[in-house]
């Protein structure tokens, strides 16, 4: 006769875990691109990198809500990264 092992794992609670969400606009960004978060949640630095991975842009990110000049930035496709305890990523055009 066979001897068959049964391990049980018994889930006692679910942490909720609520990610952050970033709204950008204007898109296509022309001067400035304005930006809020639902919440921090850890959040410390704000990054811009064009599509071939170079930093173009570092800084504290202090508030949820903000404006960041990219006037100087070419035409073309750039992601923004909101980084901390975790990171939030999305793209954006500048025209």
């Amino acid at each position: 006769s066979g001897l068959i092992t049964v391990n049980e794992e018994i889930v006692t609670s679910i942490e909720h875990v609520k990610e952050v969400s970033i709204k950008l606009y204007p898109i296509p960004a022309t001067n400035d691109l304005y930006y809020a978060l639902d919440n921090m949640k850890g959040l410390e630095s704000l990054e811009i990198y064009d599509i071939t991975g170079n930093l173009i842009l570092s800084k504290a990110l202090q508030n949820s809500k903000g404006k960041i000049d990219v006037s100087s930035l070419s035409n073309g496709l750039y992601l923004i990264y909101m980084k901390g305890k975790t990171t939030v990523v999305e793209r954006f055009v500048k025209e």
